[in-house]
Formats: structure tokens, sequence, C-alpha cells
């Protein structure tokens, strides 16, 4: 489970970027 924190740290801002496009 330790492995999704440092996923889901390089996903959000990946949502941010598509959400400004």
């Amino acid at each position: 489970m330790t492995n999704l924190l440092p996923y889901m740290q390089k996903i959000e801002p990946l949502g941010k970027m598509l959400k400004q496009l």
C-alpha cells in the first residue's frame, strides 16, 4: 500500500493539468 502514496502524488498534478486543458 505504501507504493500508492508516491503514485498518487505523481498523478495529482497530472489531473490538475488535464483540468486546465
